[in-house]
């Protein structure tokens, strides 16, 4: 991975220094504090053990991977095309996942034939008369981040924005339907479409940072109708980092980063609320988690950069069962080298005891490996009886080096 490497995975960096002695010293992964690097780890982390994801989320899974500076690999999957909102997380989903040239802007010609140029009520609106707001929204998103790609754009954008404007409610919010359904998600999306032009929209745009105001609580979490949840975090903070502020800055109530994070379980996915299936993974509100905690290590939002180079590699790690005391511990890793150069690689594989920072056993494979290529590597632990373990897959360039090229695995040992 070439961006980020020096300012993440410090697990792997302390492990690299002693790795001479054949005993591993790791720090614990702390649940505590707003540590947005390990937080985005954990969750990059979670992904590698992912073998494919799940069409309606893909394109936003790819577009956080790719924004990290991680490949999807063979695991991105797209959707259903019929509206413009499929469309516009499709041209985000395949841009990240590197899909053909001639593709992509097949999506993009198509896209922006299904902007309104004729009826003076939804004259520069995405979809049929009376679509959602959504269609709208995303459609511009997703135009001005392809161009910004390199891909060819031609659209009316300003009719497009205009449009989108002229929903906002008289409290300074935006609803996907209408006024009567005004939500902090909705509005921190429009500020998100909004942001290049932040300058021309001021108006529009303080009155939206008004209602976003009036709907976060004093965690720093933020309320759609009525419940705290990750999303509707993740979303504003998205908005925010879009419109180049602080999303810890003067005028809002504790720290929304943090309050993120707060959602997030130890294995790396988030929940929609504390209250809303705690012990099961959402598979939304990750995806939204990661979304925004991409933008917050960048300080930048990926809507508005090119998209990073990558060194082509994505690993998938497979448990064959749950980990537990007093069992044997059996993965297999795959990793493919999907850019145009040969790469030399190391994967570790190793069991953890968390109490005493300590590896207890390791196995490890180094190969080169061919563009193109794809090796798996079958392993095994037997984890005692007693105490706290986990085990933890790391990827190498060398044994000398000790240069991260994926982002680490973590599987507890429950």
């Amino acid at each position: 991975m070439k961006i980020l490497k020096n300012k993440r995975l410090s697990i792997v960096l302390i492990v690299a220094l002693c790795m001479q002695m054949f005993v591993f010293a790791l720090p614990a992964m702390a649940a505590e504090g707003a540590d947005v690097n390990q937080a985005l780890d954990k969750t990059l982390g979670y992904y590698n053990l992912q073998e494919k994801f799940a069409p309606k989320d893909a394109d936003w899974i790819a577009l956080g991977l790719r924004s990290s500076g991680v490949e999807t690999g063979n695991k991105y999957v797209s959707g259903e095309l019929k509206e413009a909102l499929d469309y516009g997380r499709t041209i985000l989903g395949s841009i990240a996942s590197n899909c053909p040239e001639a593709t992509v802007q097949g999506y993009i010609d198509t896209l922006q034939r299904m902007q309104t140029v004729s009826e003076e009520v939804y004259a520069g609106q995405f979809g049929t008369a009376g679509a959602t707001l959504n269609q709208t929204i995303w459609a511009v998103i997703a135009l001005d981040f392809a161009a910004k790609n390199g891909f060819e754009v031609n659209y009316d954008r300003d009719a497009a924005l205009n449009y989108i404007c002229s929903q906002q409610s008289n409290n300074g919010g935006f609803g996907e339907y209408d006024s009567a359904y005004i939500d902090a998600d909705s509005t921190a999306h429009v500020l998100v479409a909004l942001a290049p032009e932040k300058n021309k929209y001021s108006d529009v745009i303080h009155k939206a940072l008004v209602y976003l105001k009036s709907q976060q609580c004093d965690s720093g979490a933020f309320l759609n109708f009525g419940s705290a949840n990750s999303d509707s975090t993740a979303a504003v903070i998205e908005a925010l980092i879009a419109l180049g502020e602080n999303p810890s800055g003067a005028g809002w109530k504790g720290n929304m980063v943090e309050a993120l994070i707060s959602f997030q379980s130890p294995e790396g996915w988030f929940v929609y609320s504390q209250y809303n299936n705690p012990s099961q993974p959402n598979v939304m509100s990750t995806r939204n988690a990661l979304l925004a905690l991409v933008d917050v290590v960048n300080g930048q939002s990926k809507y508005q950069r090119p998209l990073p180079d990558t060194n082509g590699l994505s690993l998938t790690v497979k448990a064959q069962d749950i980990f537990r005391l007093d069992s044997d511990a059996r993965l297999s890793c795959s990793l493919l080298n999907s850019g145009s150069q040969k790469a030399s690689i190391l994967v570790l594989t190793g069991l953890y005891n968390k109490t005493n920072e300590h590896m207890l056993t390791y196995t490890s494979m180094e190969k080169i490996l061919q563009a193109g290529e794809n090796v798996e590597l079958g392993c095994g632990f037997t984890i005692p009886a007693a105490g706290e373990y986990e085990v933890r897959t790391f990827v190498w360039d060398n044994w000398d080096d000790k240069t991260p090229l994926v982002s680490p695995t973590i599987i507890p040992v429950k």
